[in-house]
């Protein structure tokens, strides 16, 4: 469950830094993908 919170948090930042950075998005969805 520990994991679990970290995935969330860290989804929630990259979420955060490519609202600040539309270039990353594609990037992001890329990974999403993975």
């Amino acid at each position: 469950m520990g994991q679990k919170g970290t995935e969330n948090s860290t989804k929630l930042a990259t979420q955060q830094s490519s609202a600040k950075n539309p270039k990353t998005q594609p990037g992001m969805k890329r990974n999403a993908g993975k």
